[in-house]
């Protein structure tokens, strides 16, 4: 096997150094000429972000072994880093929000020299080439309009126009890219055509629901995986079904936040989630959390008002955004790349323990917050109001112990029929793990205004909540990734352990 640290022919470190001074060159004209003009930091971000985006796309062109590109990398994440924290080099840095994108984009480039370096060099190049080119193109289009229309599905503004700039031009590139390839002379047309839709659809909805900077990270790493399913021989990948999964990923998402199932942000999330899962693992993945998702949204429904009356002030209601839903699937989503990258490996059941974990939960506070019987803390089993984080009750026992009974359900055609009891165990575990920390370490703060105890750092008229007990850091959408994980946990353990063959 080829080593990312074989040593290169000496020539190529005089292109190194050439390369080490184009990319200070281009940091120093942005930024001399931005001050000449009197122009916005953003003007040196874009420059800088096209210009070395290019660079690198370059690099498996330039390059014989990867050793040096990723020194380079190695060396930009250092020399960012510090300069983002002593507020070097504002024109690239300060482009009026909080960012962490010229640090992201060398890690970016990282991972791509790593994984693609000897699978297919060409992912990294066209990876690359988005991100300077569709991302930078989505930001000149929705910062030159007046009338441009604005949305906000995290905490970064974006709007319409830019999204649809980002992708035709991701289209553009991938399809040019793709067609110029002479590897790909002998594919048909419309192979081409999916691979670069598909490619730009994925890569548009990881831009818009990216915020400070991540789609530095999240264009180019999406992107690839696109492109690695469909230029990669990989046992168990499926074009056909990936392409399938941005339809199905489509629908869903749109009829869900027309239904008010998920808000727009949960809606983007809710696709890339159903591209992964879907795309790598088809329906016998996809019916887990497809039951999970909609029967867990069914319930949240019933009883609504006494919910919204128990509900501690500051709890997310109505529909469940990109936060709530990474929380949930978040788990699931890591597990199906890594049965993608690993196909030798069955991590599937780890995957359904980690949904009837998250199920158990949901189940148990959407129905346990319509008993009307005595409410307990676990684990100490000390009465507490009912709605209280970490309360339960009977009712909500039985709901979670139902819940990991119909994904356990679910899956069975394709488990292990040993594995099922497991499954129920997992999902119970998760639950009770939950509680433990909505009761004891979950952040709870209190409005200094109104008196409100509350989830939220901001109450009445933005006014800074004071924390009174908890983590700080530990929210809801922490706790049910911890939930998630605990079910996964468990089920690696009994597959580890063996007791189950």
């Amino acid at each position: 096997m080829m080593s990312l640290l074989e040593l290169p022919p000496e020539a190529e470190w005089w292109t190194f150094g050439f390369i080490l001074a184009g990319i200070t060159l281009f940091l120093g004209l942005g930024e001399a000429v931005r001050k000449q003009r009197g122009w916005s930091p953003e003007f040196s971000r874009k420059f800088v972000h096209i210009s070395v985006g290019i660079l690198a796309a370059f690099t498996p062109v330039l390059f014989t072994v990867p050793l040096l590109p990723i020194l380079l990398a190695m060396l930009f994440i250092g020399v960012n880093s510090i300069a983002l924290k002593m507020g070097l080099l504002p024109g690239i840095h300060s482009v009026g929000r909080p960012s962490y994108g010229t640090v992201y984009f060398p890690i970016a480039f990282l991972l791509l020299l790593v994984f693609f370096w000897y699978r297919e060099p060409m992912i990294i190049s066209l990876s690359m080439l988005v991100l300077a080119l569709a991302d930078s193109g989505a930001a000149i289009v929705g910062e030159s309009l007046k009338n441009s229309t604005q949305y906000r599905l995290t905490s970064d503004r974006k709007s319409i126009e830019g999204s649809i700039a980002m992708a035709l031009v991701s289209f553009a590139v991938l399809l040019i890219g793709l067609t110029s390839s002479t590897d790909m002379e002998l594919i048909p047309m419309e192979y081409v055509i999916a691979c670069a839709g598909v490619g730009s659809v994925v890569a548009t909805a990881c831009e818009a629901i990216s915020s400070r900077g991540l789609d530095n990270l999240s264009i180019p790493l999406s992107t690839a995986f696109v492109l690695s399913f469909f230029l990669v021989p990989q046992s168990g990948a499926d074009v056909f079904q990936l392409t399938m999964a941005v339809s199905f990923g489509i629908f869903i998402a749109v009829a869900s936040f027309k239904s008010g199932l998920l808000t727009a942000s949960g809606a983007v999330a809710t696709f890339l989630l159903a591209v992964v899962v879907f795309g790598i693992g088809g329906w016998q993945w996809t019916i887990p959390l497809v039951i999970f998702f909609l029967l867990s949204s069914l319930f949240s429904r019933v009883g609504a008002t006494r919910k919204a009356a128990l509900r501690i002030a500051g709890d997310k209601a109505g529909g469940r955004d990109h936060a709530q839903v990474f929380a949930n699937g978040g788990i699931g989503g890591i597990l199906a790349l890594l049965a993608y990258w690993y196909p030798e490996v069955n991590v599937y059941p780890v995957f359904v323990g980690s949904i009837a974990a998250v199920t158990a939960d949901t189940w148990g506070t959407e129905l346990g917050l319509l008993a009307r019987g005595r409410t307990v803390r676990f684990p100490d089993f000390t009465s507490v109001s009912p709605g209280t984080n970490g309360g339960i009750t009977l009712v909500g026992s039985m709901a979670g112990m139902g819940g990991s009974l119909v994904i356990a359900a679910s899956s069975s055609a394709w488990l292990d029929a040993g594995l099922l009891a497991w499954v129920l165990v997992a999902g119970l575990a998760g639950s009770a793990v939950d509680s433990i920390l909505g009761g004891i370490l979950q952040a709870r703060f209190r409005c200094p205004v109104c008196g409100t105890i509350t989830d939220e750092r901001v109450h009445c008229n933005n006014q800074p909540t004071a924390l009174v007990s908890g983590l700080a850091w530990l929210n809801n959408d922490g706790v049910n990734w911890v939930c998630a994980a605990i079910g996964a946990a468990l089920m690696l353990g009994v597959l580890l352990l063996g007791d189950v063959r």
